[in-house]
């Protein structure tokens, strides 16, 4: 066991709270969290769900960087004082709770949750897989592209539907070539490096910019 601080940004402007805690190095971000919040500070407010990394609901930025409380170690961090923030981009709902409203709205109506498994397809067999993404918000966090930029996970997923041959084809592709679409990315592949998914959100912009050619 090591102590470790952990610093959480609260509610309202230019507020934090330390925490001495001892954990384990294999011991994660949520973890931390859930020992705070049942044994130290109970106004402490987060979210998570799964504890595997499949739901997404714990994201937030650790040590500077998007990540994954529940997929995140404290041991793989290397440093003694961790700080913990909410997601950027969002409005914030309570201390490292941030309302992801604005990313689900502009998903694609016609979206699926599964689709072909292309490494089985090769193969000469066809299964369906869910689809990747799980909607965490880290790549739409980590873009720094502001204003009325649709972001990298929907335009990632209306890639997908694109490439699925959705009913709503015209309507998907107008909305993704729009002047907030993926015209208005930088290419900084930030949302890609930011994934815990490994969907690649800026490979999925690029074949959307091919498009207008």
């Amino acid at each position: 066991m090591k102590e470790y601080v952990l610093k959480v940004s609260r509610s309202g402007p230019f507020r934090w709270s330390k925490y001495q805690i001892k954990a384990e190095e294999t011991t994660t971000i949520v973890e931390l969290l859930e020992e705070v919040e049942s044994t130290v500070d109970p106004t402490l407010t987060y979210r998570h769900s799964c504890h595997h990394g499949s739901c997404g609901t714990c994201a937030c930025i650790i040590n500077g960087k998007e990540a994954l409380a529940c997929r995140t170690t404290v041991g793989a961090l290397g440093t003694e004082e961790i700080t913990v923030e909410p997601l950027r981009s969002f409005p914030r709902e309570g201390d490292l709770v941030a309302h992801l409203g604005s990313m689900i709205r502009s998903m694609p109506a016609a979206g699926s949750y599964v689709r072909e498994d292309e490494c089985n397809r090769r193969e000469g067999a066809v299964f369906q897989r869910f689809e990747d993404c799980i909607e965490c918000g880290c790549c739409m966090s980590a873009c720094p592209v502001g204003g009325d930029f649709i972001g990298p996970a929907p335009l990632a997923m209306m890639n997908r539907e694109l490439q699925k041959g959705s009913k709503l084809q015209e309507d998907i592709r107008s909305k993704a070539l729009s002047r907030s679409g993926a015209p208005s990315c930088r290419d900084h592949f930030a949302c890609s490096r930011a994934c815990p998914s490994y969907v690649y959100p800026g490979r999925h912009i690029q074949e959307l910019k091919k498009l207008e050619r």
